[in-house]
């Protein structure tokens, strides 16, 4: 397991390995008696989750680091794409004294490691020091630290390479003393966004967050997709292994993670294997589910499910998980049932009732089973968009329909109206024979890549209306919600300058220029934003959001009075931003955004920046009253140390190198109110 629980410990770590090999020997650091670790660096045990050789694995730095009874193993990022070094410091004397955990760290962690419940292990516990018979190994506000009679240690592994000649003190018995070279970075130094939290959650390698939930206590819950090695089996270079699942649940205060759990459904040996969280959503009584892709045959599921068979080499997956993290209430596979394909689920809405719904795309003909009930039952083309429609425990689906034509789709966003029915958004790239409505607001494919959005009868065998959205140009919708009063509101990207603005919408031109920035042979994306009647006959406004390079709209929430707050990417220094924006500046070459728009779509209430001077890129965002749940990605590499914006005694101050995944909070100011006096004659 790579934990999301990170800090930049790390540094402390390598510094003290490095005076090892400068001096051959290490005295003892005083002893010290923390109660717990400062950010939450960890120690978690070994209950068969790990190589038989690991006790413990340190979770919370940006390394990846492991406790054997005679030695720490540690796992660095090279620099290079998916390529780690490893090396060791041993200890032989201890080697007969087996470490004991001391002091319970918070978090909880448990880890699904295939399809069979004995391969699960849950609840698994972690500390925040541990203890040999007289020797210690903790952390402080420091770092990691060695306490005890020293015993003889040994280093194993490759040569360092030190960085920077600035000094720093490392702390022994005989006092402080200087060492002539720093590796590692220093953290960045925190700083506030607004009222709220930033948090950085990552690995040290390649973590994304492709969606957010939050319940009614504020506690917030991720997934996306993480990198991780298993133990290696040599000192030098270890090469990076498959792709997995995380799902974490921060506290409502930004400050510690309630549990981490990590899907790795092939953990021995070789881990090719790509296994996708891209959709998210937890019920009133606090039960995440996720959707997503598997490649895993694997992959945990339950029996008495709707699907507990693996058909390949790609299958969409659904899973309830137990409130604390620690069980699967059922796991199900929607795939094809003979023809193995690519099925992905990339949307997950939950209704009063339990029932889970869930959108993508798939190449499978027989998807839907024989005589499910559901608008269109045959395959259109090579990939369809799909929306099913699964019971509230997971066993089967109650209905189900393709939404395609003659080429590609896929459904990417899903909202649930008040009288049940359900909207769906997404991409179509098929001139002829995807369903559209008579009447609807655009009834014509226009070329290239289509933005759709089709409203399905609460039965699921009807269309209220569906409608393209687009222009000449690429055109996709990633994000959509529903007014109370039926409007809906989509959100996406578009390259088509003649996407059909409406007169007097905020922006009526794609990029800076009108011709979304062509320059004769390339153009660059705008994000939109649509707000279409209930009766998906016409615009109450269109407009483009964007500057003079590419921007997109991935996620977007209402706020209490029903104006969309939006999140996404921009590479636009242009990008609009209001006066009262916290970030008024493009950071890097790629900024996240948040951009609230007023109810009309002429005039943004407030726009802003989020990122440092790297990349970022927000993907997920969710309204819990006034304030703004944002998450995504920020990168961090040697040539731009990492100054995204975090907040001090949030979980993690620190990047963990490559790409993490952030969570930041913005408070909006609680809307301001008209009353109207009404006189009765």
């Amino acid at each position: 397991m790579i934990n999301f629980r990170l800090r930049s410990w790390s540094r402390f770590l390598v510094l003290l390995l490095s005076w090892l090999v400068l001096t051959g020997s290490v005295e003892a650091a005083p002893r010290l008696a923390p109660s717990s670790a400062p950010g939450g660096l960890a120690f978690v045990a070994n209950a068969g989750q790990f190589d038989a050789r690991v006790r413990y694995q340190v979770a919370g730095a940006d390394y990846i680091a492991w406790v054997l009874a005679d030695a720490i193993w540690l796992a660095v990022p090279t620099g290079a794409p998916g390529e780690l070094t490893t090396f060791a410091l041993s200890w032989p004397e201890l080697a007969t004294a087996a470490p004991r955990g001391r002091a319970a760290a918070d978090t909880v962690f448990s880890y699904y490691h295939g399809a069979a419940p004995d391969d699960w292990y849950l609840d698994v516990p972690a500390f925040t020091t541990l203890a040999w018979d007289d020797w210690e190994l903790g952390a402080d506000e420091a770092g990691l630290w060695l306490a005890g009679p020293a015993p003889e240690l040994n280093w194993i592994g490759p040569d360092l390479v030190y960085g920077e000649a600035a000094p720093t003190q490392v702390r022994t018995e005989a006092g402080l003393r200087d060492l002539p070279f720093r590796l590692g970075r220093a953290p960045a130094a925190p700083t506030a966004p607004q009222a709220g939290f930033s948090t950085f959650i990552g690995a040290g390698l390649w973590d994304e967050a492709d969606g957010i939930a939050v319940d009614p206590a504020g506690n917030s819950y991720t997934t996306g997709y993480t990198t991780s090695i298993t133990f290696p089996d040599g000192l030098g270079r270890s090469q990076q292994h498959g792709i997995d699942i995380f799902l974490t649940k921060l506290n409502a205060a930004g400050s510690a993670l309630h549990f981490a759990l990590h899907i790795n459904p092939n953990p021995g040996g070789l881990d090719t294997g790509q296994d996708y969280g891209q959709a998210i959503a937890v019920d009133a009584t606090g039960h995440p589910f996720l959707a997503g892709r598997t490649d895993s045959p694997d992959f945990p599921r339950t029996t008495g499910s709707y699907d507990d068979q693996f058909q390949g080499p790609t299958d969409a997956y659904v899973i309830k998980f137990q409130p604390d993290g620690a069980g699967l209430v059922f796991g199900t596979f929607i795939n094809g049932q003979t023809s193995q394909n690519f099925d992905d689920a990339r949307a997950l809405r939950l209704d009063e009732a339990g029932n889970v719904y869930v959108g993508g795309g798939t190449f499978s003909l027989d998807l839907l089973p024989a005589g499910l009930p559901g608008y269109r039952q045959v395959h259109g083309g090579e990939r369809d968009g799909f929306v099913v429609k699964l019971a509230a425990d997971g066993s089967q689906l109650l209905w189900g329909t393709f939404l395609g034509g003659d080429s590609q789709e896929s459904v990417t966003a899903l909202a649930l109206g008040a009288d049940g029915a359900v909207y769906a958004g997404g991409w179509t790239r098929s001139l002829l024979g995807f369903p559209t409505t008579l009447g609807a607001y655009d009834a014509s494919f226009n070329g290239q890549f289509d933005g759709f959005v089709t409203v399905l009868e609460p039965s699921g065998t009807q269309l209220r209306y569906s409608t393209f959205v687009g222009g000449s140009g690429e055109d996709r919708v990633y994000a959509l919600d529903v007014l109370p009063n039926g409007r809906l509101i989509a959100a996406g990207m578009t390259v088509s300058p003649d996407l059909p603005a409406t007169t007097g919408a905020f922006d009526t031109s794609c990029g800076s220029d009108g011709t979304c920035n062509n320059d004769g042979s390339f153009s660059r994306s705008d994000g939109f934003v649509l707000e279409l009647t209930p009766a998906g006959d016409a615009a109450v406004y269109l407009t483009f959001l964007g500057g003079e390079l590419g921007d997109e709209v991935r996620a977007l929430d209402l706020d209490p009075l029903n104006r969309p707050v939006l999140t996404g990417r921009t590479e636009s220094t242009g990008f609009p931003v209001t006066g009262d924006a916290i970030d008024n500046t493009l950071g890097g070459d790629v900024d996240a955004f948040l951009t609230r728009l007023n109810l009309n779509g002429d005039r943004l209430d407030y726009s802003a920046f989020l990122g440092g001077s790297d990349w970022d890129a927000g993907l997920g965002l969710q309204m819990l009253g006034d304030t703004a749940f944002l998450t995504g990605w920020t990168r961090w590499s040697e040539a731009t140390p990492s100054d995204f914006p975090v907040t001090a005694g949030s979980y993690d101050e620190s990047h963990n190198g490559d790409y993490d995944i952030f969570i930041t909070t913005f408070q909006f100011p609680a809307p301001q109110r008209l009353f109207v006096p009404i006189v009765v004659r």
